[in-house]
C-alpha cells in the first residue's frame, strides 16, 4: 500500500472549490427555506386583517327566495323559503292542521 499524502495545505488548495460550492447551495437552500415559511405563514388562514364591514343594508330575514339549481350550478327557478317564525312554530307544533 502507498503512503497517502499528508500535506494539509495541497488538500486545502485542492478542495476549496468544491467546499466553496457546497457552501454556497447551503446558503441558498436556507434562504429557499425561510422565504417559503414566510410565504405559508402570510397566506395561512387568519393571518390577515378582516375586511371592513360595508355599508349594506341586510335582506330580510323572515322571508326570501332559494334557487334551484341543476347540474351547472345554473338557477332553474327560485322557489320561496318559508319565514324563521313559521319554520319554528311547525317544528314545535308536529300535528297538522
Amino acid at each position: 500500500m502507498s503512503h497517502s499524502e499528508q500535506n494539509l495545505d495541497r488538500q486545502i488548495k485542492r478542495h476549496r472549490g468544491p467546499l466553496y460550492g457546497i457552501t454556497a447551495v447551503a446558503v441558498f437552500v436556507a434562504v429557499l427555506i425561510v422565504w417559503w415559511l414566510a410565504r405559508e405563514v402570510d397566506e395561512a388562514p387568519g393571518s390577515q386583517a378582516s375586511p371592513a364591514p360595508t355599508e349594506t343594508t341586510a335582506p330580510d330575514q323572515t322571508e326570501g327566495t332559494m334557487p334551484i339549481l341543476d347540474g351547472e350550478n345554473v338557477p332553474v327557478q327560485t322557489v320561496p323559503v318559508p319565514a324563521e317564525s313559521d319554520a319554528a312554530g311547525q317544528a314545535d307544533n308536529p300535528v297538522a292542521e
